[in-house]
């Protein structure tokens, strides 16, 4: 909820209407290749990529159907467990960039409304670090 009012991930179905959220990570500058490769990816499968600067917000965009998603590398459980609680009650899907659920773990995260999910895990997977 937000000003008691639900709120829902989006309903797009096509990457090419979608707009994702995304951080850089600055923490370990040694994924720029993955990162890049990333952009590369999907950049031309998605209407544009943004960068907040700060994952709680990114998810809850996501939440609200503000963002169709979110994908970033190395963060920490308490930047997105709000967030992933947030996303899943409103309707969306949140995995690490294999599809699985290991995202506290190695800190890999990606959320979308979840129909394009499936769609975005196969781009990412490759750039999976575990």
């Amino acid at each position: 909820f937000k000003n008691d009012k639900r709120i829902s991930v989006s309903k797009r179905k096509n990457t090419k209407n979608c707009i994702f959220a995304t951080g850089f990570p600055f923490r370990e500058k040694q994924l720029k290749e993955n990162f890049s490769g990333i952009f590369l990816d999907i950049f031309d499968k998605i209407v544009d990529l943004r960068r907040m600067g700060s994952a709680c917000q990114d998810l809850c965009f996501v939440a609200e159907g503000i963002f169709d998603g979110f994908f970033e590398y190395g963060l920490s459980p308490w930047d997105i467990a709000a967030g992933i609680l947030i996303v899943e009650e409103a309707g969306g899907k949140v995995s690490d960039f294999k599809g699985g659920r290991d995202f506290f773990k190695n800190g890999d995260i990606l959320a979308t409304n979840g129909k394009i999910h499936n769609k975005m895990v196969s781009i990412l997977k490759k750039y999976s670090r575990g």
